[in-house]
């Protein structure tokens, strides 16, 4: 793993007992899967209690997934530049796509490389490059949700979730333009990491296309420590005060499991509750 501190990148080792990794390798064309039976659509759903809404949540369930850009981590040996990758991985995902909201389901598309990959990059990109470079993989995300309604699909990024310092993460401003550009009906984001949780001013910079919910992450999964209710009605506030009640729904930053004894998941996801109650309470007078 690579990063910057100071300016200066270093290189942190593997720990002595995880095995030597190797990339997967792309040594042909990307395919496009003709999907088997396609499920029938859910009959029945679960959503959070009433008080865990600060808005009215999704009425299906989601399906997390990978992004185009996630193909161009492998090592190409098949087309002539990462471009044609994007565009082939793009073109393969979209049937797979297609067949997941036709089944009922909500596409989320986690795409952690949009602002983790900042810092592991060498030589390291000005500003302007990277949003290049992010807006390619954009453009393959759109490309991948062609034909799919926007509020049937939604965008998660983040900066990663190893546990570290993060000094090097790029800006959440620098790059939500671009973000924002994705055919998405919803972008999930963290919202409450130590180093992010002062970024909920960047939505007095950025206008939210119409028809698009946040999902601000309001409780953390890189500390133990559980967030106090009041703490999560704060940071629901924050967000509701710039956009509007009706554009928010309360979330985490990331996925809590495999980084959190799933009791403290769970205290987490009480608070979560607990705090959007209390601040649809005082949004809402009830």
């Amino acid at each position: 793993m690579t990063g910057r501190s100071s300016g200066t990148r270093t290189t942190i080792p593997p720990r002595a007992s995880s095995p030597a990794a190797s990339s997967p390798t792309l040594p042909s064309p990307a395919p496009s899967p003709t999907p088997a039976r396609t499920p029938s659509p859910p009959t029945s759903t679960v959503s959070p209690p009433p008080s865990a809404r600060s808005v009215t949540p999704p009425t299906t369930p989601s399906s997390p997934l990978s992004p185009p850009g996630s193909g161009a981590r492998l090592l190409n040996k098949f087309y002539d530049t990462e471009d044609e990758l994007l565009d082939a991985a793009a073109r393969a995902l979209n049937e797979e796509y297609r067949a997941i909201t036709d089944a009922g389901f909500t596409v989320q598309i986690d795409a952690p490389d949009l602002a983790e990959a900042w810092d592991q990059i060498n030589p390291e990109p000005s500003i302007a490059d990277y949003q290049a470079w992010i807006g390619k993989r954009i453009d393959a995300i759109n490309t991948a949700l062609d034909g799919i309604p926007r509020d049937k699909a939604r965008l998660h990024i983040c900066w990663g979730s190893w546990h570290g310092p993060h000094t090097t993460d790029v800006p959440f401003g620098a790059i939500v333009d671009e973000c924002l550009r994705a055919d998405v009906g919803g972008l999930t984001f963290e919202g409450a990491s130590p180093r992010h949780a002062h970024e909920w001013r960047v939505w007095s910079e950025h206008q939210l296309p119409e028809n698009t919910l946040i999902y601000p992450g309001v409780v953390c999964h890189s500390t133990n420590v559980i967030e106090h209710p009041r703490l999560v009605a704060d940071r629901i506030l924050q967000f509701t005060d710039i956009v509007g009640p009706e554009n928010v729904i309360a979330s985490t930053d990331c996925g809590l499991g495999g980084r959190l004894h799933p009791q403290i998941a769970w205290a987490k996801l009480e608070s979560l509750v607990e705090g959007a109650a209390l601040a649809s309470r005082e949004i809402y007078g009830r």
